[in-house]
C-alpha cells in the first residue's frame, strides 16, 4: 500500500509544482515556494515511519525542484544582486523551515 500512496504523492507533488511554476515573471517565485515549502513538511516528517517518509519523500520530492532552482540562478547569472538575494533566501530559508518543521513535528 507504501507504493500506492508513493505515487499518489509523487503525482500530486508534480502537479501542484507545474501550476507554480507556469508563471512567467523576473523572479521565479513558484520554484521559491515548493522548495522552501517542501523543506518545511520533510522537516515535519524526520522521525516518522517508514511508510510516511516513502510518501512524504514521493510527493516533497516531485514537489521541489533542484534542477530548476540552479537554471534559475544561471539564467540571472550576470544580476548579481538577484542571484545573491535567492541564493541566500532559498538556502537560509530552506534550511531555516526544515529546522521548524522538526520542531513541530517533534
Amino acid at each position: 500500500m507504501s507504493a500506492v500512496w508513493f505515487l499518489l504523492a509523487a503525482a500530486g507533488g508534480t502537479a501542484i509544482r507545474t501550476i507554480l511554476l507556469s508563471t512567467n515573471t523576473d523572479v521565479p517565485w513558484g520554484t521559491l515556494a515548493v522548495n522552501l515549502g517542501g523543506s518545511f513538511v520533510l522537516g515535519l516528517m524526520v522521525g516518522a515511519d517508514a511508510a510516511d517518509v516513502a510518501i512524504a519523500v514521493g510527493g516533497i520530492g516531485s514537489l521541489t525542484t533542484w534542477s530548476r532552482f540552479a537554471a534559475g540562478l544561471v539564467e540571472h547569472r550576470h544580476e548579481t544582486g538577484r542571484v545573491v538575494a535567492y541564493l541566500v533566501v532559498s538556502l537560509a530559508g530552506g534550511v531555516g523551515l526544515a529546522w521548524a518543521g522538526l520542531q513541530l513535528g517533534g
